[in-house]
């Protein structure tokens, strides 16, 4: 018996004392004094390569039989096989076609994005035969749509393709969302993975092939936070001119290998700029962090402090707040997309004006009071007058410290002289 084999195949083993010959790439077997009447069989077991397929230059099967096998008893002629033959089709493919375009571990994802998977297929029969598509999700994201009326069921996405002409290729599509679960904080394992054993093509009765799997981290977002003079995100306490505000920004490279992340920060114009960490550096009202070789799985912050200057204030034309963080701020690992991060935000207190100094409280003079008006005194007459009074006399002396006090007084009175009647 001789079996010479298909030149995209390897030897593995023979039965019953059969020997390869590489020189030929044929396999023999000689059977000793066979009885008569004995039947038997042999068998051979050969490995199919990778270059029986078209895409490697080969015929897309290997057949085995035909002229190049043989069986010969004793002296009569040989006999020919028959032929059997294999098709070797291309291995199914499944691949990213969106965010990324590839197959593998591609670049993160962020929850709430969409990623849109592409199944090939080819009937590689020689008549027209059912081809069946069936693709298990990732537990962490939503199923969206599907072409060529694609079903979902119990997280199994379904295609039934009726008839396919022989020879015939083609592909589905599949659209999922990522759910929040898939985060690490969240209890998920950082990724969303599709394909592997849980994605098969079926062509007619033939075995399933399992697909290969394409893989998207989903790794936290960046945060950017206030470290002093608060301590937090959004909006934050209110700071004054001259004060110093210190940020925080973290990263993480979620990548499998070493890989560079470069951070950057774009100030908000009313701000100075003090001092970065990790050699960051400022131009034009921009600082940037290249971080080389970070490796895979590594995490960590980066920090940067700025003075609020004047013109924050409302009464110098601007916001009266300082912002940080938003569009301005981003983080990028490898060659993925970059993140932009949350803002921080601090109202900007207007300077406390000084107060006019005050004088203290004098009490209101009144206005004078007008001095009564005195009686005016009768003017005495000669029959009232006495002549006698002499030195000595006993004039009352209250009635002259009256008359005294009255004048200074600014009251008028009228002074009676008394005439002296000389001795």
């Amino acid at each position: 018996v001789k079996d010479q084999l298909d030149p995209h195949v390897e030897y593995v083993s023979a039965s019953d004392g059969g020997t390869y010959d590489a020189a030929t790439r044929s396999v023999n077997w000689t059977l000793k004094d066979v009885e008569a009447g004995k039947d038997g069989k042999v068998t051979l077991t050969v490995k199919v390569l990778e270059t029986a397929m078209e895409a490697y230059g080969g015929t897309g099967k290997v057949v085995n039989g035909g002229d190049t096998t043989t069986v010969k008893v004793g002296n009569d002629q040989e006999y020919t096989l028959n032929t059997v033959e294999n098709p070797v089709p291309e291995t199914p493919v499944k691949k990213e076609t969106a965010p990324y375009n590839g197959v593998g571990t591609l670049g993160a994802v962020k929850v709430g994005d969409e990623i849109t998977y592409e199944i090939s297929y080819k009937n590689y029969k020689a008549a027209a035969a059912d081809i069946v598509i069936s693709d298990k999700l990732d537990e962490k994201v939503q199923f969206i749509s599907a072409s060529d009326n694609g079903a979902e069921a119990n997280g199994t996405v379904t295609w039934t393709l009726k008839d396919v002409p022989a020879g015939q290729s083609g592909t589905v599509t599949l659209t999922v969302k990522v759910l929040e679960g898939a985060l690490e904080s969240k209890g998920g394992a950082g990724k969303v993975v599709n394909g592997g054993d849980t994605t098969t093509v079926k062509v007619g009765n033939d075995q399933e092939y399992t697909l290969n799997t394409v893989e998207n981290p989903v790794p936290e977002t960046p945060v950017k936070k206030e470290t002093a003079p608060y301590n937090g995100v959004g909006t934050l306490g209110a700071v004054k001119v001259g004060d110093e505000i210190t940020y925080e920004i973290s990263y993480k490279n979620y990548k499998a290998a070493a890989a560079d992340i470069v951070i950057s920060d774009k100030l908000d114009e009313k701000v100075q700029f003090i001092s970065a960490s990790d050699n960051g550096a400022e131009a034009n009202g921009t600082v940037t962090w290249t971080l080389k070789d970070v490796p895979a799985g590594q995490s960590g912050t980066v920090t940067l402090t700025v003075k609020v200057l004047e013109g924050a204030l409302e009464s110098k034309g601007g916001a009266g707040k300082v912002v940080n963080g938003g569009d301005t701020a981003t983080v990028k690992v490898g060659n993925d997309p970059e993140y932009k991060l949350n803002m921080v935000e601090n109202p900007v207190d207007e300077p406390e004006t000084p107060d006019e100094p005050k004088t203290p409280d004098e009490p209101t003079p009144e206005p004078p009071k007008p001095a009564p008006t005195p009686e005016p005194t009768p003017k005495p007459d000669d029959s009232t007058i006495d002549t006698n009074v002499k030195t000595g006399d006993d004039t009352p002396i209250a009635l002259l410290w009256s008359l005294m006090i009255l004048s200074l007084a600014g009251i008028g009175v009228v002074v009676t002289k008394r005439n002296r009647k000389k001795k």
